[in-house]
């Protein structure tokens, strides 16, 4: 044999004795008499600060809050609220009643306001319907003049009072809105859109009153 050769041979492996550890030239091994068993060494994962971990999860915690209000913003002295018939200014006929309703049951839904008497009552909602609108949105595929599908479309006044002073403490127009398909009978499906439309004008009308402050 060569001088080169025996160069490049690696030594002989030397036994353990029991308990030992046995170390291989160019390989990470902890071994003992028994076997030889592969040694990964455990690295440790980076810990990143908790700040670092708050600002990456806050938009996430800030949008989870959107859309939940906690408690009532009213003033301490508005608890109870009067609400008259809606009046009706438009030329649709029984469109108060249908409002009222909605406007009843998104109060009690709300729970900023308990409905009462009016002699019981810390304020005032009064409600004066002023258009209501038929709009087309859709056409019948090559007609511009046989509608498929509308917008009804209803605008009020609302105004809020202080029951004690009669002081006015929010004024403003609000709308409400829903939308149908037009299949052929177009007064049914005007009534049959009404209650949604309500729903939504009514909706406003509390969002109006109690997140004005």
């Amino acid at each position: 044999m060569n001088a080169p050769e025996r160069e490049n041979r690696l030594p002989a492996k030397t036994p353990a004795r029991g308990g030992e550890a046995l170390c291989l030239p160019g390989r990470g091994l902890d071994a003992t008499a028994e076997g030889a068993v592969p040694f990964r060494a455990r690295r440790r994962r980076p810990r990143l600060p908790w700040g670092t971990l708050l600002a990456a999860f806050a938009p996430f915690l800030a949008g989870g809050c959107l859309g939940y209000r906690l408690g009532s913003t009213l003033p301490e002295d508005l608890r109870t609220v009067h609400v008259p018939a809606c009046v009706n200014e438009t030329s649709e006929p029984l469109l108060e009643i249908e409002t009222t309703h909605a406007l009843m049951n998104e109060l009690r839904r709300d729970g900023a306001l308990r409905v009462t008497g009016a002699s019981e009552a810390d304020a005032v909602l009064a409600v004066r319907l002023v258009q209501y609108r038929l709009e087309p949105l859709r056409y019948e595929r090559g007609s511009r003049r046989t509608a498929s599908e509308y917008r009804l479309a209803l605008r009020a006044r609302l105004e809020f009072t202080r029951a004690a002073t009669g002081e006015v403490l929010v004024e403003r127009t609000v709308k409400g809105e829903s939308t149908f398909t037009a299949s052929g009978d177009l007064a049914s499906e005007k009534r049959a859109a009404l209650p949604a439309a309500a729903k939504d004008l009514a909706r406003n009308i509390v969002e109006s009153v109690v997140e004005y402050w």
